[in-house]
């Protein structure tokens, strides 16, 4: 009998895939702005209006994707990284 390849994910190696292959961080305050134009400020369950978005040092990476966690509930929101890099080209 042959042997099934094996199609187990190497999840560090796709990690450090997407890591190498970040275009560029996206500076915080640029992130606000999109957020500003294009997005509602209320947690849809919550209603809240303060959310966290993961950075460091004022820097987003995002992983084609971008996160932002309500303060008040944690309800987690994703916006394509694609979408703002798109918009901030366009209006940053």
């Amino acid at each position: 009998m042959a042997d099934k390849p094996d199609k187990r994910v190497n999840l560090r190696g796709l990690i450090d895939m997407c890591l190498i292959n970040a275009v560029e961080e996206i500076d915080l305050k640029d992130l606000l702005l999109f957020f500003d134009a294009k997005v509602s400020p209320q947690c849809p369950l919550c209603q809240h209006d303060q959310w966290e978005v993961p950075s460091s040092n004022g820097m987003v990476i995002g992983l084609g994707y971008i996160s932002a966690i309500c303060k008040n509930c944690g309800f987690v929101r994703q916006h394509s990284e694609d979408v703002v890099r798109e918009w901030l080209k366009e209006n940053a």
